[in-house]
């Protein structure tokens, strides 16, 4: 993709200011998706290409087609840590902050099911917020 049509441009850097977060342009283009997809059903499935696990949170597969948390997914599969640590991505949150540079503190594999069908568990639905109040 061309990386000068999805950076953030001025009145971007201000929306973001002013309600801390972006909604950017499509920068994964679908092949790379399907590859993260596929990448975080083998986490899912406990098979964790470095050999070191991520911490699962509260999901277990027993639980079906609900929502699952993993974190520090980067630890237990490389595609996953590409992500993590895409500079394409580093370098859009270091613009819209104004920072010099980013670091990676951790990061959060959220799989989100759709609305479920007749019979299903409910989904879940996590409106927008902001984790900051969460974090120290």
């Amino acid at each position: 993709m061309n990386d000068t049509l999805i950076l953030p441009q001025a009145e971007d850097q201000r929306f973001f200011d002013e309600n801390g977060y972006w909604i950017s342009p499509k920068i994964i283009d679908d092949d790379r998706l399907g590859q993260l997809r596929a990448h975080m059903e083998l986490v899912h499935n406990g098979i964790f290409e470095t050999g070191r696990a991520p911490h699962h949170g509260y999901w277990k597969p027993e639980d079906g087609n609900v929502l699952r948390k993993t974190d520090n997914s980067h630890w237990a599969d490389p595609v996953l840590r590409g992500l993590a640590a895409d500079p394409l991505i580093g370098h859009i949150a270091a613009l819209l902050m104004k920072a010099d540079a980013i670091a990676l503190w951790h990061d959060q594999l959220l799989y989100k099911p759709g609305r479920p069908r007749d019979g299903q568990r409910p989904s879940a639905n996590v409106g927008w917020h902001q984790d900051y109040s969460y974090w120290r």
